[in-house]
């Protein structure tokens, strides 16, 4: 069982959808999709966090233990190995994937920093991946040696539960200093900030007030700052103060990732960059927020058969969560549709709340029918439900509910549980109309709920 199958298993237990265990956890649904589709790895915290929710250790998640968690029903004799039976030896060298494991653990703290580097952050920067890497290195040696505890069952448990704890705040004590130490070796900059000065949206753009004050000043330097939204990056020209500080206001198009770079151009003409800070989910605050609710009817009812997918007549709800912290915006119209690789297959028509929704609580939800329809599906598709927002500044959204592919409903044929499919890389929490194939003239006459 692979470690995204093992959250999968345990997510599924407690009766968790991808997205609640996301706020939980404090990532994105995307991200949930990704560990659970084994695209990505969990970052080191969010391991620890996941083994706490789910009650099971961290070695019984990254599959470095012997033994599975008991299922329900089970006892713990059944779950345990008989106590006569001695441990094997903890491992004198890390198995290739364990060694795996560990390499990418260390890749994905570098490929986070911000890029380019100078020569002497770049020893910095390997030398914090050094620390994560030996500690990763230490807990799979620790993880074998608690392999040969031979107390009870009972107490095993507990004590694999107190290791996890311990591994949890040291590594969370090792991210925080390495992150202080690469912080007090800037050499850039003494000082600099960046505030978030408004919000256009009906222009859907973000403009903040970025300033930086070199810490070894020579006349004739420049400053340039750059916004990176992810899609394309814009830069303002520096003014000089006459502090020596240099700012600018910064305009860019509004998205989920901005970060905000200084580029400190010498007289010389060498130049240097350095991240000032990073702002997230500004355009998730924003919009109207929906979600995808099927209540037990979805896509796991529909049949796959000779590479066509007969998706029975299904009731799916669009339901309004808590609005994030920026200015709220109306939604103005809601369009629920069945799609294939981000393209249409069919509309959804809105519908009446059925019995058993037409009482206190329900006011806020909204139904669409989807009538029977068959889709034919090769291997690679993704098919999922969507919906589209377009709210009050004319901003059309999408958000995507669960994907599934064409072998999810193969292993469905084949009498296996059908499965969720990782989110593909490129998608966001939050599409736009382009993305998805879609034209606003289109959506002016297709089906929906109109406020």
């Amino acid at each position: 069982m692979t470690i995204g199958e093992r959250i999968a298993l345990k997510r599924r237990e407690q009766g968790l959808s991808q997205e609640a265990l996301g706020e939980s956890l404090g990532v994105t649904r995307q991200s949930i999709s990704k560990w659970e589709g084994d695209v990505t790895l969990p970052e080191i915290d969010k391991l620890i966090a996941l083994s706490r929710l789910f009650g099971v250790s961290v070695g019984w998640l990254l599959g470095e233990e012997r033994g599975e968690t008991a299922r329900p029903g089970e006892t713990d004799a059944a779950a345990a190995p008989e106590e006569t039976e001695s441990a094997p030896p903890p491992p004198e060298e890390l198995s290739a994937e364990q060694m795996r494991l560990v390499e990418e653990i260390a890749g994905r703290y570098i490929a986070a920093q911000p890029r380019p580097l100078s020569a002497r952050q770049r020893r910095l920067k390997l030398a914090a991946a050094l620390v994560v890497l030996c500690f990763a290195v230490g807990f799979f040696h620790l993880s074998g040696q608690v392999r040969q505890v031979k107390e009870d069952n009972q107490y095993l448990r507990q004590a694999i539960g107190d290791m996890n704890t311990s591994v949890g705040s040291q590594i969370d004590g090792i991210t925080g200093r390495v992150a202080e130490v690469l912080q007090g070796q800037n050499v850039l900059f003494s000082g600099y900030g960046v505030e978030k000065v408004s919000r256009d949206l009906r222009g859907n753009t973000v403009t903040f007030r970025a300033a930086a004050i070199p810490r070894v000043y020579e006349a004739g330097m420049q400053v340039t700052f750059l916004a990176d939204n992810g899609r394309d990056v814009v830069a303002a020209e520096g003014s000089e103060t006459s502090g020596r500080a240099f700012e600018a206001p910064i305009t860019c198009v509004l998205t989920d990732e901005i970060s905000v770079y200084a580029v400190l151009r010498r007289p010389d003409g060498t130049e240097e960059n350095q991240l000032l800070t990073q702002f997230y989910d500004l355009y998730s605050e924003t919009v109207p927020a929906f979600g995808i609710r099927d209540d037990g009817v979805s896509l796991e009812d529909a049949v796959l058969a000779d590479g066509v997918l007969t998706v029975p007549e299904q009731l799916v709800i669009a339901v309004p969560g808590s609005l994030g912290a920026g200015p709220a915006a109306r939604a103005e119209v809601l369009q629920m549709g069945l799609f294939k690789n981000q393209h249409l297959v069919e509309w959804c028509e809105p519908a009446e709340a059925p019995e058993g929704y037409r009482e206190v609580g329900f006011e806020d939800f909204l139904f669409f029918r989807m009538r029977e329809r068959s889709v034919m599906l090769e291997p690679g598709d993704e098919v999922g439900y969507a919906l589209v927002v377009t709210d009050e500044y004319g901003r059309v959204t999408v958000r995507y509910g669960d994907l599934y592919n064409y072998g999810s409903f193969r292993d469905k044929a084949n009498g296996l549980p059908i499965r969720q499919e990782a989110v593909p890389d490129g998608w966001e929490k939050y599409g736009t109309m382009e993305d998805w194939s879609l034209t606003r003239e289109f959506l002016e006459r297709s089906p929906g709920v109109r406020f």
